[in-house]
């Protein structure tokens, strides 16, 4: 199961691939391949599971992203899946803490969404970028494999 979690205080978001489309052979034009993934958000007592639409390229785009700014641990992260059904930002600051700010609505012409807070740091996004890695190996960039 290929699947990623981003976890903090009480808190988690899990994108977790279910099918992959054109792998290896078709790559999408958002980058890497189309994937209906699973996602499951939890803060506090509030959570939502569904479905997500997103590319392994963005999915590269977020992990470069989270690797660099947690390396050089300053700068922001963001991520909008190309369905506009997900949308985040990740601020890190000096001290290694990382404040996650996002939107989740699970059909983008619906006033239904999730608005989520979450607080994290960097020994949570070092597992997290474990998990990515595996994903980033097996389908590559935003060319797919080579």
């Amino acid at each position: 199961m290929e699947e990623f979690t981003i976890s903090g205080r009480d808190s988690c978001l899990t994108i977790r691939l279910v099918e992959v489309y054109g792998f290896p052979d078709n790559t999408s034009h958002w980058g890497g391949y189309d994937t209906r993934a699973a996602i499951h958000v939890k803060v506090g007592g509030f959570s939502v599971d569904s479905t997500l639409w997103t590319s392994t390229g963005e999915l590269f785009e977020l992990y470069q992203q989270f690797r660099i700014c947690n390396e050089s641990v300053k700068g922001t992260v963001r991520f909008e899946s190309y369905e506009h059904q997900l949308n985040f930002t990740a601020h890190y600051t000096p001290a290694g803490q990382i404040l996650i700010e996002g939107v989740f609505s699970e059909f983008s012409d619906s006033n239904n969404e999730l608005t989520f807070h979450m607080h994290t740091d960097q020994s949570y996004i070092q597992s997290t970028l474990a998990e990515m890695q595996k994903i980033v190996q097996k389908y590559g960039g935003m060319e797919g494999v080579t």
